[in-house]
């Protein structure tokens, strides 16, 4: 016996928000609320089909940077400034004298935040939002069986015949 199995699944893809329409509604039940025509019962490996809902969309404040648009520079800690390499943050130069990279501080300007302490949020792209949507994905794959189920309504001869 040939049976066509499917699977279905929902993904939500982002991208930075920019003042979209956002119905926000529900995904409901995957398999009443939306059909794909489905393949034939008999299938080699496994198709996909995917469709995006656009009636989803949401905005939801973007979770890497708390919806502030920057996030902590991770290159200074938050601090604004790094460790000199010059003298290795001892303020000394290999002479004993006051290192001329630093003045003598052990530490310079960073050179990703350039002291600001923060750094663009790439996830969202410095607005704070995120869109979101979902997209339905559907599977098939055929699953060949020599078994058939007892108790059915099927006669025997019927199952046993059958492609």
């Amino acid at each position: 016996m040939w049976t066509l199995v499917e699977r279905r699944w929902v993904t939500w893809p982002e991208k930075p928000y920019n003042g979209e329409d956002i119905p926000h509604e529900a995904v409901g039940n995957l398999f009443t609320n939306y059909s794909f025509p489905p393949p034939v019962t008999v299938i080699k490996g496994k198709q996909e089909s995917t469709e995006a809902l656009p009636n989803t969309q949401h905005m939801v404040s973007c979770p890497s940077c708390n919806g502030q648009g920057t996030t902590r520079c991770s290159s200074c800690s938050g601090t604004g400034r790094t460790r000199c390499y010059s003298c290795s943050g001892s303020g000394n130069g290999s002479d004993g004298r006051q290192c001329y990279s630093c003045n003598g501080s052990g530490s310079r300007l960073c050179s990703s935040c350039h002291g600001s302490r923060r750094r663009d949020c790439t996830r969202c792209a410095t607005v704070g939002r995120l869109l979101r949507w979902a997209v339905v994905h559907a599977e098939w794959w055929t699953e060949h069986s020599v078994n058939f189920a007892q108790n059915t309504f099927l006669p025997t001869k019927r199952i046993l015949t059958a492609g």
